[in-house]
């Protein structure tokens, strides 16, 4: 709950732990989708200027989805028109995220960055838990 809190102080953690996080979201990019958070929680505890996690997270996560929209499109998997109507739908959804993600950069501090991360990757982790019980049932 510290971290929620904001009560710990930012440390810098050493920089072997992007071994074991590379692997680890590299590993839940390919089972999941979802390595981003891994990621993000590693460049948190690395980069303390909000501005400068923000870019390096948008480029971590923009060469993630270049890298897999290449795989996907060379193996076949994103040449269904009904996926690309898809895409095209949400696009106004991915411009709508990128204008609230800018305002509310603008609007929290370092510290408020911090825990509202901390709240998404929660929200995500619990999300995950979810889903893995609902394929157990099926």
């Amino acid at each position: 709950m510290g971290l929620l809190s904001g009560a710990r102080q930012w440390q810098a953690i050493d920089t072997k732990w992007a071994i074991p996080a590379g692997l680890f979201g590299g590993v839940f990019s390919a089972l999941f989708g979802t390595g981003g958070p891994i990621y993000i929680v590693y460049l948190s505890a690395r980069i303390e200027d909000k501005a400068a996690l923000r870019a390096t997270a948008s480029i971590v996560v923009a060469i993630s989805v270049w890298i897999r929209l290449a795989l996907f499109i060379g193996t076949g998997l994103l040449l269904d028109a009904t996926l690309v109507a898809l895409v095209v739908v949400l696009l106004p959804v991915m411009v709508l995220g990128l204008w609230l993600g800018n305002r509310l950069h603008h609007a929290l501090s370092g510290r408020g960055v911090l825990r509202l991360i901390a709240a998404l990757l929660m929200a995500n982790g619990v999300a995950l838990i979810v889903r893995a019980i609902e394929s157990l049932r099926a």
